[in-house]
C-alpha cells in the first residue's frame, strides 16, 4: 500500500475557526489521490480539529 505524508502549516490570527478544506483538497489533487484513507491530525496542546461531513457550504 502506498503511503503519503505532508505537513501543512496554517497561519492564524488568534482564536477562531479556520477553514482548511481547500488546503487539504489542493494536497489531494497534487498527489493525484482518487481513493484511499485520509488521516488529519493537529499537534498543538490548545488547538482542536473540527470535522463536518456533508456540511452545506452556503452557510
Amino acid at each position: 500500500m502506498l503511503q503519503k505524508y505532508e505537513k501543512i502549516n496554517i497561519r492564524t490570527n488568534g482564536i477562531n475557526l479556520y477553514e482548511i478544506t481547500n488546503n487539504i483538497i489542493d494536497w489531494i489533487n497534487k498527489i493525484n489521490l482518487s481513493s484511499g484513507l485520509l488521516n488529519i491530525s493537529i499537534q498543538h496542546t490548545s488547538a482542536s480539529l473540527l470535522l463536518q461531513e456533508n456540511a452545506d457550504p452556503t452557510y
